[in-house]
């Protein structure tokens, strides 16, 4: 049993050798190729498979994602607070440092409103008759009150008619809610990807706001801000225009009409397109009226025969909004410009949404302008006997002025002379970027170099350029070219020389520091760290504001823009701080709630000691006897400042100081050219012209200064403090813990 055993494995094991090595049949050159490009095909297309499931789940997750924030019921537009409503301008004539944590302690008054300059009259919904409701719902939105915003039977079809082309024309799918919506936001995109996108953002806010939006607010909103052609927007407005008449005196034929200028306003409206607005009133919008029992068929028939003709001489509805666009002032332009800003910050807006809120939702804003003060501002700006000693001059120069409190206040501002050409017209002191000069030194060096205790009042430096040029010659000189040996940081100042602040800058603050205190503690926006410029020769070179020369005497890539230069100035008369430029202090919505508030946050910008030397620093360039602000000297006032020459006097500047008001002035050419000074006067006389009357009737005050500074006398020959031996003394201001060693005397 076991050898038969045996032998039958013995025979399974040698049949299955023989099948083991049993040589297969060799495939083709052409089949291995063929199988080769088959697997690398397959693995091709299963990469491609996954590419595909990874950018649908991409391309799903982050359609859910903006599918989701616009579902969020947060995502609607205020309607109910959109109201052709001018915007209310309150001042203070409260003189000095105002504050918002003070806003009912002042008197407020009325000064100006920000209108949306329409030819448009607001009418509410009770007071528009019914016929011309259904009039505009049968010929743009059939069934507006049925739907919860979007009517969805027609959305489909439109979209479906982009691709199948069901309609000869193409059709809109926008309900009268989506139609508000666009008007109000001014997000209307209407091809590619962004109009899709912005389809689904307005799908979604038509939604959301009919959540928390009666139907009735909506078709009020809708009927006042409607363009219907040659300027008029709502139906008030064009019913006057057309018509000569109320919307209440409106005839059925008529409203058919002013409903069929909705489609095309230029083209379809009676006065420019009568046949047209006739073909579409009688063939649309009274057919539909009548097939919706909007109107019987009686009516249908009388509006069908009347002869319905536009009046020749068109009523202005309010020419008010017109007037008060054009005649608002810099100061209002401002205050348009910068709630519009915050606005579109605060609440996300685009900027016609926000300028639409801002122009037509009875907002009450209380700014930060004395009437008082800009109205002398004004008629100063108005008088050529400002600028120069007769009125007749030839190719006067431009000016410009802006004057703050102590605390980033806007008070009054003047943005060119003569007329004011109209509404948002260009403000050389808030827009333009001007030639500064001189008057950056005591920011950009002199604030920093004190701060830091590099100098005191009486430290003594070489006058001497330390600058070379690339063929060797030494720069910065003095304007006049004059050398005054060693000189102290007082007598620099006062002198404004040129060498002192470059020397301060290379050997102890460093141009990256000067650069940084100026944009992150001063709130200049306009410095440069690099940029490509263009030469008349067509070559080009890198440019850039960290430069110890541009640093120091101010001849920057893009120059500086006034009214930040004055409010960067305000730490030298507030105890150090810095506190951003604002030309109002609350937005209020017509029911008080607070839309927005400019609220205080004063940022530590240098020591109050610090600030403290260098106001009396400055007040030293009025009083020094080689003072180049002199003529700014007032008598029931005390002044500090500093002027400013760029570009070899084509651009001119002056900043001035009271313990009430910053004042900045700026003179010259908006194509810069030479400026004849034996003519025209510099911007420290100007200053004074204007200064004089703003502080005429206000007490005269001191400057508040930190206690600790120590008024000391000093040895002129060494900047030491002087002692009994020294035969020369003056008087200088010092820091508590930067105080110069006592002078031996002998010399």
């Amino acid at each position: 049993m076991n050898e038969k055993g045996s032998k039958k494995v013995s025979a399974e094991s040698t049949k299955s050798k023989k099948k083991t090595h049993k040589h297969k049949k060799p495939r083709s050159k052409g089949m291995r190729i063929f199988l080769k490009v088959l697997s690398t095909a397959g693995k091709a297309l299963a990469t491609l498979f996954l590419v595909g499931v990874i950018t649908g789940c991409i391309v799903v997750t982050a359609l859910t994602v903006y599918l989701m924030k616009f579902s969020d019921d947060t995502n609607y537009v205020d309607i109910e607070s959109y109201k052709s409503s001018n915007a209310i301008i309150y001042a203070t004539d409260t003189a000095g440092t105002i504050s918002a944590d003070n806003l009912s302690s002042y008197k407020w008054e009325e000064v100006g409103k920000i209108t949306n300059g329409k030819n448009q009259q607001w009418v509410d919904y009770n007071d528009i008759p019914q016929h011309v409701i259904d009039a505009f719902r049968c010929t743009e939105d059939v069934r507006f009150f049925d739907h919860d915003g979007v009517d969805w039977k027609r959305t489909f079809a439109s979209f479906a008619n982009l691709f199948l082309h069901f309609y000869d024309t193409r059709q809109g799918g926008s309900t009268i809610t989506q139609q508000t919506i666009k008007v109000i936001t001014g997000d209307d995109d209407a091809s590619g990807l962004s109009g899709i996108s912005r389809k689904i953002r307005e799908i979604f806010r038509a939604l959301n706001t009919e959540k928390k939006v009666a139907k009735p607010q909506i078709m009020e909103c809708y009927l006042n801000i409607i363009n219907l052609g040659n300027g008029t927007w709502g139906v008030q407005a064009a019913s006057k225009y057309y018509f000569g008449k109320d919307v209440q005196d409106l005839t059925i034929a008529e409203a058919a009409s002013l409903a069929a200028t909705a489609k095309s306003p230029s083209n379809y409206n009676i006065k420019d397109g009568a046949e047209i607005n006739e073909q579409r009133r009688e063939n649309y919008t009274l057919k539909v009226m009548l097939e919706e029992r909007a109107i019987t068929q009686e009516e249908y028939d009388t509006a069908m025969a009347e002869d319905v003709k536009a009046v020749e001489d068109p009523e202005i509805a309010n020419e008010e909004n017109q007037e008060t666009q054009k005649a608002q002032s810099y100061f209002i332009d401002e205050v348009y410009r910068e709630v519009t800003n915050d606005l579109m910050e605060e609440y996300g807006w685009n900027k016609q949404y926000a300028e639409n809120i801002l122009k037509n939702s009875g907002l009450k804003i209380y700014t930060t302008m004395n009437p008082d003060v800009q109205d002398i501002l004004e008629e100063k700006y108005l008088d050529p006997l400002t600028f120069a000693s007769k009125s007749n001059v030839k190719d006067p120069p431009q000016s410009a002025m802006v004057i703050y409190d102590l605390a980033g206040h806007m008070r009054a501002v003047v943005g060119g002379r003569g007329e004011k050409p109209g509404a948002l017209t260009l403000n050389r002191a808030t827009q333009s970027t001007v030639g500064i000069g001189s008057s950056i030194k005591p920011l950009s060096t002199y604030a920093l170099a004190i701060d830091k205790n590099f100098v005191t009042w009486s430290t003594m430096i070489e006058d001497k350029p330390t600058l070379k040029r690339p063929d060797g010659t030494l720069y910065p000189k003095n304007s006049p070219n004059r050398s005054y040996g060693m000189i102290t940081i007082q007598k620099a100042i006062e002198r404004s020389l040129n060498t002192i602040p470059v020397r301060l800058i290379r050997e102890q603050i460093t141009r990256e520091a000067s650069f940084d205190f100026m944009v992150n503690k001063l709130g200049i926006t306009t410095l440069v760290k690099s940029k490509e410029i263009t030469n008349e020769d067509g070559s080009t070179e890198t440019v850039s504001d960290i430069d110890y020369a541009r640093l120091a005497m101010g001849s920057l890539v893009n120059g500086m823009k006034l009214s930040e230069l004055a409010n960067a100035y305000q730490i030298f008369a507030n105890g150090g701080y810095y506190n951003e430029s604002t030309t109002y202090l609350r937005v209020e919505k017509p029911d008080g709630s607070i839309l927005l508030e400019s609220r205080s946050n004063p940022l530590r910008a240098i020591s109050e000691e610090s600030a403290g030397v260098m106001n009396k620093l400055l007040q030293q360039v009025i009083e020094g006897p080689n003072g180049t602000g002199t003529r700014a000297k007032m008598s029931n006032q005390v002044v500090i400042g500093k002027t400013g020459t760029q570009n070899d006097g084509k651009s001119l500047a002056f900043l001035g100081i009271t313990p009430y008001y910053i004042g900045a002035v700026w003179v010259g050419y908006d194509t810069p050219k030479d400026i004849n000074t034996n003519t025209h006067y510099r911007p420290v006389q100007i200053w004074k012209n204007v200064m004089t009357d703003v502080h005429k009737n206000l007490s005269k005050k001191e400057f508040e200064l930190s206690p600790n500074i120590k008024q000391l006398q000093y040895c002129t020959k060494t900047g030491m403090i002087a002692s009994d031996k020294c035969t020369s003394k003056a008087t200088g201001y010092y820091k508590s813990d930067n105080i110069p060693a006592t002078c031996s005397g002998n010399h």
